[in-house]
């Protein structure tokens, strides 16, 4: 059974019968464009130093252990195929001995700085631009055709929780600055949140059309309509295989949830009839293949012998546990000013959409069971909830997860005012948050959201820690630093023995470099077989 028709409210009023409500509409929608032109322009702003930043990035650590085959088919002159043969040969390498996550560790290889170094740049854009994509697609995907709202809705939610996942993430340099840590989990988080949106519009209905009343007119137009609709299904359809094929050979913590979410979408389908599974269900099929086998690759085993994982039972239990504390460090006055200044979207939306939200303890508790799910993989694996760049797409799944069971409670309170004799007391309860978006709420909103930015200080905003290293020339240090100890490397490429100057400027927003100060170290050895050098070491040694 379609879920629209199945939890489709009574019709709202026309508020054009009622000029006091068309008015209210009115004003309602004139605010939403403006607050949603205003949240666009601080992101916007808050992106500029970020971004600036990122032309004083470089290659690090393990982006030379993953990327030396390509980057020595680039020094060779070898054309895109041999470069792209290049990627393969590696992941295959790496599926064998190390890890078995195949579609990231052909992205590992292929790492802007092996192309150039300067070109490390686009790392930030790159995986920053994956973020805003993937989180706009998927708000608009349930804001504008599960919900029925508008662009600007759409655009405010979007721009809210963007502001507040970009500037919080827990550890900024793995993030955005870090080829390898950021895409495996960075831009497989986003791919995930593009996979779940695909399959939101697979759930969907096609819409009504209008039809003239032309007989033969109307059927050609309906014809013709419902080709363009299989053919959009279609695509829709070769791309959620796709994503979920990615996905599942991307890291374990968004293969593990995606294969959840999606298994319980299909199940939710089957329970209720709903005859869109068949469509669900290769989608799902493309997700636990290649999650079968990343999970299979004999470097998996290899890996997992090397490291002390706990038994699986431990492993949800702890992850259980961790997602608790993680909920109420994260649950600060930026996330409760960010929750207060969209509720008045929230009621909108949940009014318009004619949906009934009956379930509250069962979404929240499901929603909580599958946050922490996702930190499962990590305790199983070695024992900790993972370094930051793992935390990072926690955080980013916790903000959206928030602002989600933030609507859905609106929702439900919203629908237990139902009798004729609460009429005032739903009027009253519009009109109390809609205060929210008048001139002293939303300077309140803003002193609570300063507030919390100071509790948590302001240098774990990671525009004014990206400004503060721009200001103060680390930025710039460590680019010439860096620059001037590239071009001795690679100078000495094929040589004996190579010494260099290793950066001594460290900006708070970039991983730490971990050139060893003595010979044999991984990261030597990493970059000696990267610059083709028997043995680099530091000056000074």
């Amino acid at each position: 059974m379609n879920d629209e028709k199945r939890y489709r409210l009574k019709p709202a009023e026309d508020p054009a019968a009622h000029p006091a409500a068309e008015k209210r509409e009115q004003c309602y929608e004139k605010t939403v464009s403006v607050l949603c032109i205003l949240a666009a322009a601080v992101f916007v702003l808050l992106l500029i130093p970020i971004l600036a930043a990122s032309f004083s990035a470089h290659t690090v650590n393990d982006d030379y252990n993953f990327a030396w085959r390509v980057y020595h088919a680039v020094r060779g002159g070898s054309s895109p195929i041999g470069i792209l043969a290049a990627a393969v040969q590696e992941t295959v390498y790496i599926w064998q001995i190390w890890q078995g996550t195949f579609s990231a560790v052909f992205l590992f290889s292929l790492s802007p700085g092996a192309f150039s170094e300067r070109a490390y740049a686009l790392t930030t854009w790159i995986l920053l631009g994956s973020l805003i994509i993937a989180t706009s697609y998927c708000v608009h995907t349930v804001v504008r055709q599960r919900l029925h709202g508008s662009r600007a809705e759409s655009a405010l939610i979007c721009a809210s929780v963007l502001t507040v996942s970009v500037s919080f993430v827990p550890d900024k340099a793995e993030a955005y600055y870090w080829w390898n840590g950021a895409v495996y989990y960075t831009f497989f988080y986003a791919l995930s949140l593009i996979l779940g949106a695909v399959v939101l519009q697979l759930l969907q209905d096609p819409g009504t059309i209008n039809v003239p009343t032309d007989s033969a007119a109307a059927g050609h137009m309906t014809e013709r309509v419902s080709s363009a609709h299989r053919r959009g299904h279609r695509r829709l359809l070769t791309a959620g295989c796709l994503l979920g094929f990615l996905v599942g050979g991307g890291n374990y913590t968004s293969a593990l949830l995606s294969t959840e979410c999606l298994a319980l979408v299909l199940l939710w389908c089957i329970l209720t009839k709903n005859r869109k599974w068949r469509e669900i269900l290769p989608v799902l099929a493309f997700l636990v293949l290649a999650f079968a086998v990343s999970l299979a690759s004999p470097g998996a085993a290899e890996r997992s012998g090397r490291t002390e994982g706990m038994a699986p039972l431990q492993a949800v239990l702890s992850a259980l546990r961790q997602a608790v504390v993680f909920i109420l460090q994260w649950t600060d006055l930026t996330v409760i000013a960010l929750l207060l200044f969209l509720l008045p979207a929230f009621v909108h939306l949940a009014k318009k959409s004619g949906r009934e939200f009956r379930h509250p303890l069962q979404t929240l508790l499901l929603s909580y069971l599958l946050f922490a799910s996702q930190i499962a993989p990590s305790y199983y694996g070695v024992s900790t909830y993972g370094g930051g760049r793992q935390v990072d797409i926690y955080y980013y799944s916790y903000v959206l997860t928030a602002v989600g069971l933030t609507f859905y409670l609106t929702g439900w309170l919203m629908g237990r005012i139902r009798t004729d004799t609460a009429k005032k007391r739903k009027s009253g309860f519009h009109s109390g948050v809609l205060l929210l978006w008048s001139g002293k709420g939303l300077l309140i909103l803003c002193i609570v959201f300063l507030i919390g930015c100071k509790i948590n200080g302001l240098h774990s905003i990671t525009s004014v820690a990206a400004g503060d290293d721009l200001v103060h020339g680390r930025l710039a240090a460590y680019d010439r630093e860096y620059m001037e100890m590239a071009k001795d490397l690679e100078q000495g490429h094929g040589k004996k023995s190579v010494t260099v100057s290793a950066p001594t400027a460290q900006p708070s927003v970039f991983p730490v470099s971990e050139i060893e100060t003595y010979p044999g170290g991984w990261v030597n050895k990493a970059m000696e077989r990267y610059y083709d050098i028997e043995q680099i070491q530091k000056k000074g040694e």
